[in-house]
């Protein structure tokens, strides 16, 4: 798992690179594992403090006092979370990767981690693509190493344009 400086889980996973479908989709796998984290309450306050849970559910959760019946009133709660719209799913798991979260809670650092694995197989994946790309044609080019192309000035004509065929630029318009 990645490390801060301090030796502690690293703050602030980049939730940028996950779809809401699959950040929703991660959620709904891994909500019998969330029920079960240990030590809940700094997630809760949190999730209650960006309005992702009402305060009734956060007061349900946390006055109850034995380990089932919390695990239970955490699952009925994720269970709604995970009827909401994506963007709400997102955010929950804004709050469940804040680095004074993670430092208590080694149930959600596992998640990170299951979460940072998703997306180096990604990577995994379009790197094989590539090498298959390259087997075939003899080159393999990233599709987005030519996008958006460089700009090209002329010099002379002091005009700045695009061109989307790197190997012969685009002439420049005329003047006026």
């Amino acid at each position: 798992m990645d490390r801060a400086p301090g030796g502690g889980p690293a703050q602030g996973l980049d939730l940028g690179f996950f779809t809401q479908e699959q950040l929703h989709s991660f959620f709904k796998e891994n909500k019998s594992e969330l029920s079960s984290t240990e030590e809940p309450e700094r997630l809760l306050r949190c999730l209650r403090d960006y309005d992702i849970i009402t305060q009734e559910e956060y007061g349900k959760v946390s006055r109850t006092a034995e380990r089932l019946d919390r695990e239970e009133a955490l699952y009925t709660v994720l269970d709604r979370l995970g009827t909401e719209e994506l963007h709400v799913i997102k955010g929950f798991w804004s709050c469940a990767f804040k680095g004074f979260i993670l430092e208590c809670n080694p149930t959600l650092q596992r998640l990170q981690h299951r979460l940072l694995e998703m997306l180096d197989l990604v990577e995994v994946k379009e790197e094989e693509r590539w090498e298959e790309q390259e087997e075939e044609t003899g080159t393999a080019t990233p599709l987005m190493s030519f996008w958006p192309p460089p700009p090209q000035q002329d010099i002379t004509a002091g005009h700045l344009y695009f061109s989307i065929d790197r190997h012969s630029p685009a002439p420049p318009s005329p003047g006026p």
